[in-house]
């Protein structure tokens, strides 16, 4: 057996009457009754290299025997030699070289990226052609590559996580295919991208989210998991960083992605998930809130204006806690002046006021804490009696707070339609009685009350 093209070499004989070398017939035949017929050649030395005029002649590795044999000339012309091979003496010999040897990937391997499969070299290589393929009988291919090295590092995406096998052989000088290496055995894991440490988990702007680039990778996939359960899904982008265009809402976030790699043909192939990480979405309520009077019954409330948001929501109420509410108003502006119509801004006293920002889909992000204001009380004034013209008469003047209940010390100045200027004070029980109440014309009596920390209030009686 001889794992190179062979030398052939035999006894030398002379033509009939021994004055000059014969000359000889080579026949070389893939089987022993030569009717496959692998080279023939005529040559006047007892020995034969295989090859044509301008090149070698090379013969295919075969498990089977090549068969040869030497048909002498009795004539120097080549004419009287034996008819038919089969009477010559064949001979068989075997064709079997040795084939490359695998180095890498090693057998079992799990390989995460491009593999780069490397062989030894093989005697009388012109190129090398290496198959990879599922199947261990190499009848499907997923490669099919000639090279001139010893290493090929394949662009081709393998199937993930099943058994991929690989051999290579060498083409010789004729690329006559030689004899196939033993079969490696590796497995693909396809890449998975790692999201960036430096990613935001937390914030009130849309955050720009990035993963680490994945060798091979031609696009990514997004998956976003709302706070409320449902999903986004945002395929095929093309960089290893996102920022969303709209990201309302506030909660808790999961999102996670994944590469897609190229097919043999078209089409891709997507790789495992990353593990998923969360991002909180917040809302943080304006800064710097405060309030500006500018008269007893004129206010402006104003804040910082906040980047990221629609507008503003501002309630007001008599109560800390905001269980119940004077008004709630929604404005684009970072203040806003009350118009003071409510009942509550009218009767006065402590309010609270508070002021949200809202985004692009109407969510209400935190409040400020509560802030507070005073407006002086409203004094109801009430009168029990009326003037009459020309008639002394007693009127009893009750002075209230908003909740009904008396206001002592309020000033009472009763005048107007001659009865001159009067003026008394309420006592514990929020009344002072004018006892002598002279109208001397028709016309109207003005009864006005003040109070420090009160609004002065007035009520007007009709003289009869």
């Amino acid at each position: 057996m001889s794992a190179r093209t062979p030398l052939f070499t035999w006894t030398p004989v002379g033509t009939a009457d021994g004055s000059t070398p014969a000359r000889y017939f080579v026949i070389v035949a893939k089987d022993p009754q030569f009717t496959k017929i692998a080279d023939y050649a005529f040559t006047t030395i007892p020995a034969y290299a295989p090859r044509t005029a301008t090149a070698p002649t090379t013969y295919s590795d075969e498990t089977t025997h090549y068969y040869w044999v030497v048909l002498p000339a009795k004539n120097a012309d080549g004419s009287g030699s034996v008819g038919f091979p089969t009477d010559g003496a064949p001979q068989p010999f075997d064709k079997r070289s040795l084939p490359p040897n695998l180095l890498a990937p090693d057998s079992g391997a799990i390989i995460t990226g491009q593999p780069t499969f490397r062989w030894t070299a093989a005697e009388g290589a012109r190129r090398y052609r290496l198959q990879v393929s599922q199947d261990p009988s190499f009848g499907t291919l997923l490669d099919d590559v000639v090279t001139d090295s010893t290493a090929f590092t394949s662009s081709t995406t393998y199937p993930a996580d099943s058994a991929l096998y690989w051999r290579v052989r060498a083409d010789d000088q004729n690329l006559i295919g030689l004899a196939w290496s033993v079969v490696g055995v590796f497995q693909k894991q396809l890449s998975t991208p790692v999201p960036r440490s430096s990613n935001p988990t937390t914030g009130d702007l849309i955050p720009t989210l990035a993963w680490s680039n994945v060798p091979g990778a031609v696009s990514y996939d997004f998956h976003a998991e709302q706070p409320d359960g449902t999903t986004k899904d945002f395929i095929g982008l093309r960089s290893s960083a996102a920022t969303p265009t709209k990201w309302t809402g506030t909660g808790i976030w999961h999102w996670r992605v994944r590469a897609n790699f190229p097919k043999a043909f078209f089409g891709v192939v997507a790789g495992p998930w990353s593990t998923p990480v969360e991002f909180t979405r917040t809302v943080h309520s304006p800064t710097s809130p405060a309030t500006e009077v500018l008269a007893a019954h004129r206010l402006v409330f104003s804040w910082s204006p906040k980047v990221g948001v629609k507008n503003y929501r501002v309630q007001a109420s008599t109560r800390a806690d905001f269980a119940t509410t004077v008004e709630t108003v929604t404005t684009d502006n970072t203040s806003y002046a009350p118009v003071m119509t409510q009942t509550s801004y009218v009767n006065g006293g402590t309010l609270y006021w508070r002021v949200a920002a809202v985004d692009a889909d109407g969510n209400v992000g935190d409040y400020t804490t509560a802030q507070t204001f005073t407006l002086p009380l409203f004094l109801r004034l009430s009168a029990s009696g009326y003037p009459v013209k020309g008639k002394t008469v007693s009127i009893t003047i009750t002075a209230t707070n908003p909740s009904l209940l008396p206001v002592r010390s309020a000033m009472i100045v009763m005048r107007g339609a001659g009865v001159g200027t009067l003026v008394h004070y309420t006592g514990s029980t929020g009344k002072t009685t004018f006892a002598s109440v002279h109208a001397t014309r028709y016309g109207t009596v003005t009864v006005t009350g003040s109070k420090s920390g009160y609004q002065t209030t007035s009520i007007y009686l009709t003289v009869h």
